[in-house]
């Protein structure tokens, strides 16, 4: 759904050393790693998982398809490693911001509908919203990051996210 690309983008625009790593081999995932290609920092360990990048990590941004209960994001935790999805990383950044309204849309049908309708809705009546989730578009991709790394929230005031059970699942983990 965009997000692991996103994730990586994100991180590495700030600097970080990025290692994106997925059990799918470079063959299948050929059209994500041409979208970036042209971060120096970011490593990519496909076709298998090494222990000591989760492990080893600072931070972990998991696909929310993994489940919580995977060995690796086990480990990661009992090493006191946070695990995060891209829209619990999200939330948690404007956990503080008091000037943005979020709304989240969830359940087993209808979610795609319900939230791009209400986006729609609040964009017709001059509202600045961000339509963002499991509906294919990351919410780190509506943060700005300037020249020297700082991070600009942006000029929204309504986030609009589509979540999905594992989405809801890290949220709880998070206290969101």
């Amino acid at each position: 759904h965009g997000g692991g690309i996103a994730s990586a983008r994100f991180f590495a625009q700030l600097g970080a050393r990025v290692t994106v790593t997925d059990l799918k081999q470079a063959s299948e995932l050929k059209k994500s790693i041409a979208r970036l290609a042209s971060y120096k920092n970011i490593t990519f360990v496909l076709g298998r998982h090494r222990e000591r990048n989760f492990t080893g990590a600072d931070l972990i941004i998991r696909n929310p398809a993994v489940p919580n209960t995977n060995k690796y994001l086990k480990n990661a935790r009992n090493a006191g490693i946070p695990v995060h999805t891209d829209v619990s990383w999200f939330l948690d950044l404007l956990r503080n911001n008091n000037d943005i309204t979020i709304i989240g849309i969830t359940g087993t049908k209808g979610k795609s509908s319900t939230a791009a309708l209400l986006h729609r809705i609040l964009e017709q009546c001059g509202k600045k919203a961000i339509l963002a989730g499991n509906i294919r578009k990351s919410p780190l991709d509506f943060l700005q990051i300037k020249k020297n790394k700082s991070l600009v929230i942006g000029h929204w005031s309504l986030v609009i996210l589509e979540l999905s059970s594992w989405h809801i699942e890290s949220l709880y983990e998070h206290k969101l």
